[in-house]
């Protein structure tokens, strides 16, 4: 009742933000220049409940979302086929005899000429059964997954703007519901056509939902803390698959493992309704819109949340300059900015140099990483005789390779760069050596398990990366353009894994291998010294080569000395006004 009384207040807003993304009308798109000081109101409010708070929040999204392309190893699973007549079998055309009450396997023996005649052993496991999805129909099962990629691939391409329009927490709230509303569907869908329809609004919605409540708990912990969000939103997101499996044990009609699902999402966003009924959002995405009434207003409440005191005069001796500032730019307190710092927004992360050479690096980056990690974890099926300790064991290898990426990501001779380079070859290379060994031995199972782990890697690099390149004001555009690019291998990848063995791994690996060099053309936003951030901005503004460090348009060189770079610290003041005139002054692609 909460989230459709929620539902029923955001929807308007809704409608008026779409209405307001034209030229003429940029509210939302860019960073007023309001002295909103980010930095130094966390100092003030410290780490404590609220931060606790958003993080949990956002990762018990991302456990349940994680149930969306994982359940379908379950749901479509292959159906168990019973002997009840032996009258058409051919003993010279298949191996072995034939027994009433015997279980076939959905393939040659149950479906070539002179087959025994059978019957599904149990319909309501598996829609495979109930529809029919066996023989010559088998070749549609991998359209649930596809039906779902392609959603997130239109929901990614169309919605991209909604978390810099709606807020990070409304936006969280709206998609949340239409993603329970389209896996209810799912649950009493009555044919296969009306079951990918509704997969397909899922993956529309759902890759909102994942970008918010990244991006929602990401900016709430505060500047510097990106690695240890998703460090830790990612261990959640492999304990979703690994919680998957006793549920499907335990509920083996697919059906009702479907309204589990559905029942679970809305539990998971009613943080998000609590966020919106006390107007709360992330600090950052409010400095950038220049609402300096309700970025006050969130600061006040996390510091009563932590057992803290904010008091805004500190940081502005003068609060009437706030709004006066803001109408001297062009901006109202509400975030409205001019038309000129629109186009620096979301043109900027397509159309200007070097920021559209990052986007399109990243695009492919993206891509690799969703063909290797969704690849081998829909591969998990062939690994084994179990599926449920198949995908057990493939999900909990994840969590190594969660821990493993920040020690390299933040290592100061190898960066967030070579980390995500390095992890995607690996993975590759693991992939190639698996289906070269002996499939009757336990190798190829290890070594495609290492290789999941070094994709998990990669995916946990290639976020904080992208995130740390482009500004708070872009950043969920950026990230919805980029996955976007992702999904199109994460359509593909059904396909790759319903290839015959060993095919999938060698076409994972070698996508890997190949993609991985590119990627060196990115920037490194792990600055070791302010002199090595210097001068790759003497370099960057001079020509239009790619630095290997991000310039200080990025964050102020004295603010980095000696310091670990988790950046995420682009919401100061200075950092969005330097980045704006960087990119403004940047020749188009």
């Amino acid at each position: 009742q909460l989230a459709r009384q929620q539902l029923s207040l955001i929807l308007p807003t809704l409608l008026v933000c779409a209405m307001a993304t034209d030229e003429s009308s940029p509210a939302g798109t860019a960073a007023a220049d309001v002295p909103l000081d980010v930095e130094g109101s966390f100092a003030q409010v410290g780490k404590g409940a609220m931060q606790t708070c958003a993080l949990l929040s956002g990762s018990l999204v991302w456990l349940i979302q994680a149930w969306c392309f994982v359940l379908p190893i379950f749901a479509v699973s292959n159906p168990s086929l019973e002997v009840d007549s032996c009258e058409t079998f051919v003993s010279q055309m298949h191996h072995g005899g034939c027994a009433v009450g015997d279980i076939m396997a959905d393939g040659d023996e149950a479906c070539s000429l002179g087959a025994a005649s059978w019957h599904f052993g149990h319909p309501s496991e598996s829609l495979a059964a109930e529809w029919n999805l066996v023989c010559d129909r088998r070749l549609l099962k991998p359209l649930v997954n596809s039906a779902f990629f392609t959603g997130v691939l239109v929901g990614n391409a169309l919605l991209a703007p909604l978390p810099d329009l709606l807020g990070r927490a409304a936006s969280v709230l709206v998609t949340g519901v239409l993603v329970a509303a389209s896996s209810a569907f799912c649950a009493v869908a009555a044919s296969f056509e009306a079951f990918v329809v509704g997969r397909f609004s899922m993956g529309v919605f759902g890759a909102v939902v994942n970008a918010s409540a990244w991006l929602f708990s990401c900016e709430f912990l505060g500047p510097g803390e990106a690695t240890r969000a998703m460090r830790f939103m990612s261990v959640f997101w492999a304990m979703g698959a690994v919680t998957l499996v006793p549920c499907a044990m335990l509920l083996h009609q697919w059906r009702s493992l479907i309204w589990l699902h559905t029942l679970l999402i809305v539990a998971s966003i009613l943080p998000f309704a609590l966020a919106c009924l006390y107007g709360l959002d992330t600090p950052a995405w409010l400095a950038s819109r220049g609402d300096a009434r309700r970025f006050h207003h969130v600061m006040s409440m996390t510091a009563w949340a932590n057992g803290r005191t904010y008091n805004p005069a500190v940081l502005s001796a003068d609060p009437a300059k706030i709004v006066a500032d803001s109408v001297n730019t062009g901006a109202t307190a509400g975030g409205e900015a001019s038309p000129e710092q629109s186009a620096i927004g979301f043109k900027s992360v397509l159309c200007s140099c070097p920021m559209g050479l990052y986007t399109a690096a990243f695009c492919l980056a993206f891509s690799s990483c969703s063909l290797g990690y969704y690849g081998l974890s829909l591969n998990s099926k062939n690994l084994g005789n179990n599926a449920y300790s198949s995908l057990t064991l493939t999900a909990l290898v994840e969590v190594p390779g969660v821990l493993l990426a920040p020690p390299l990501a933040d290592h100061p001779r190898i960066g967030r760069r070579l980390s995500l380079v390095g992890s995607l070859a690996a993975a590759g290379g693991c992939c190639l050596l698996a289906q070269a060994l002996p499939s009757s031995s336990y190798g190829p199972t290890i070594i495609a398990t290492v290789g999941k782990a070094f994709s998990t890697a990669a995916y946990v690099v290639v976020f904080v990366h992208s995130a740390e390149v482009y500004p708070a004001s872009v950043r969920g555009f950026a990230l919805g353009v980029l996955s976007t690019a992702s999904r199109l291998t994460g359509i593909a990848a059904p396909m790759v894994v319903a290839l015959p063995p060993p095919m999938p791994l060698v076409v994972i690996g070698v996508f890997l291998l190949c993609t991985s060099p590119l990627l060196l053309v990115l920037p490194e936003t792990l600055a070791t010294s302010a002199r090595e951030i210097e001068s790759s901005s003497g370099s960057a503004t001079g020509s239009n080569a790619v630095p290997n460090s991000i310039p200080p348009a990025t964050v102020g060189a004295s603010q980095l000395g000696g310091k670990r770079y988790g950046r995420l610290e682009e919401e100061w003041d200075e950092e969005i006004e330097i980045s704006q005139v960087h990119i403004a002054d940047a020749p188009a692609c």
